[in-house]
């Protein structure tokens, strides 16, 4: 029996994993917070200062370039987390 390498025979086939360090929660402050695209998660906008929401009119923007959202809520309520942002890490 020959020894398969570890993660089996098609191992090679998938695309390696990267590590996303977390920076940042954006909290919901008011009553009406809304995304301004259909984010689903993963994105990674490439230009600091993007607009990614309004919470009570307050625009929601990214701190950094390629800024990758992290697990958008569906659930929008205050106090309550909408995004998390976070990078690549190296």
């Amino acid at each position: 029996m020959t020894p398969q390498p570890l993660g089996g025979p098609d191992f090679a086939a998938h695309p390696a994993q990267r590590v996303i360090q977390v920076t940042e929660a954006v909290t919901i402050t008011g009553d009406a917070f809304e995304f301004v695209q259909d984010f689903r998660g993963l994105e990674v906008l490439p230009h600091k200062g993007t607009l990614i929401g309004r919470d009570n009119g307050r625009e929601v923007r990214t701190p950094y370039d390629d800024c990758v959202l992290i697990m958008p809520s569906r659930r929008l309520v205050k106090g309550q987390t909408a995004v998390r942002l976070g990078r690549y890490a190296e």
